[in-house]
């Protein structure tokens, strides 16, 4: 087939229109792109001790893998029936009507919809930083003003300081509670009355990824808020205490009408979790046997930690969460970096956040590799 001078002109006009389109798919490129990169070399390695990505070391449950092995002969079906049963148990476990609950892939696919959201109605977005902020990335790239607020100085969130920034072109407020990468926690005797009074002005929206982990737990949730605040919505996931980070499914909490505005931007149609995700999410809500385990084994590789971190005097974060964020000024020398590669230890350091670094709790053998390999260059 042949092509003309004026065909191929043609095809790269359309092409170079496009660009400026495909361009704001660079978000995940911009979101710290070095942050989660693993050498190929180690990528399958069975020594690899990965403590850069909050992971859950447990998971999926028994309860869960078996329900994922049951799911399989029906991956042929759309999962929209599994999807609404999964809502409406989500629902029933939070003491809320299903219409309050969507599910979505991963809390990731919540985060990238509001950021969306509030980009294409302009204006500004607030949260402190440093914080998970996917999400403002996002509305950055939507053309909102990512307005970035420092945290307080023992590295809580500065909610007065958000306040302050609060104007007209406000279109919404992000809070991790508690947050990544400090692990601190608001209490909720702090965080509701605020919530409720900015709520008035404009959307927030509350991440509450770790709560599971957290001194409050599950109680300490502002989820309870929803029924009647059409302005709060609470993003939670699976990835974490459940250990499903690579099954991708999370869900939204949130107002009746919130909540059906939200399911107008998902994309595939509310269908974009696997048939085998919400098999296990089913199986894994409310397995109180499973999320105690975790929780009691990630309390016992924190203490390890910070016992060594105190030896050591490293300055950290007392974490409400599954990680520990630290500074790294005596982990400066060389030959600590080269001794954690050389074992395959993989820990999260962060270019916008300097001198700081975050380890994430694995096994507790896990974290002792991890002691091991730095307490000859600390102790």
């Amino acid at each position: 087939m042949s092509i003309s001078r004026r065909s191929l002109l043609k095809r790269g006009l359309i092409a170079t229109a496009a660009m400026p389109f495909l361009n704001v798919g660079s978000v995940a490129a911009a979101w710290h792109e070095d942050a989660y990169a693993i050498p190929p070399e180690v990528i399958g390695d069975p020594a690899l001790v990965k403590l850069n990505s909050n992971e859950n070391p447990y998971g999926p449950s028994d309860k869960a893998r078996q329900a994922i092995i049951d799911a399989i002969p029906k991956g042929n079906r759309y999962p929209r029936p599994q999807i609404s049963k999964l809502e409406k148990q989500i629902a029933e476990y939070e003491k809320l009507s299903p219409d309050q609950v969507v599910v979505t892939a991963g809390s990731t696919e919540l985060l990238g919809v509001f950021g969306m959201m509030a980009g294409i109605h302009k204006g500004r977005v607030i949260a402190c930083t440093p914080t998970f902020d996917f999400m403002l990335y996002y509305a950055e790239k939507f053309s909102a003003e990512w307005v970035k607020v420092p945290l307080t100085e023992d590295h809580q969130y500065n909610l007065q300081g958000i306040e302050n920034e609060i104007d007209s072109s406000t279109k919404l407020v992000f809070i991790c509670n508690p947050n990544n990468p400090t692990g601190a926690e608001l209490s909720e005797d702090v965080l509701k009355p605020f919530c409720q009074s900015i709520s008035e002005k404009c959307m927030v929206y509350v991440d509450e990824a770790y709560i599971e982990f957290s001194k409050g737990g599950l109680a300490a949730s502002l989820a309870n808020m929803t029924r009647t605040n059409k302005n709060l919505v609470i993003g939670r996931t699976f990835s974490k205490i459940y250990g499903l980070a690579g099954m991708r499914i999370g869900y939204a909490i949130g107002h009746p009408d919130t909540i059906k505005t939200v399911r107008n931007y998902l994309q595939g149609r509310s269908i974009t979790p696997a048939a085998c995700s919400v098999a296990a999410a089913s199986a894994s809500l409310g397995d109180e046997v499973f999320m105690a385990h975790c929780k009691e084994m990630n309390e016992t590789g924190k203490k390890l930690v910070y016992a060594s971190f105190d030896d050591w005097g490293i300055e950290y974060i007392p974490s409400a969460t599954s990680f520990i964020l630290f500074k790294t000024d005596k982990f400066e020398n060389p030959k600590i970096r080269a001794e954690l590669q050389r074992k395959n230890i993989l820990i999260r350091d962060y270019k916008h956040v300097p001198g700081w670094a975050r380890v994430s709790i694995g096994t507790p053998d896990e974290m002792k590799t991890f002691v091991k390999a730095t307490r000859k260059f600390l102790a």
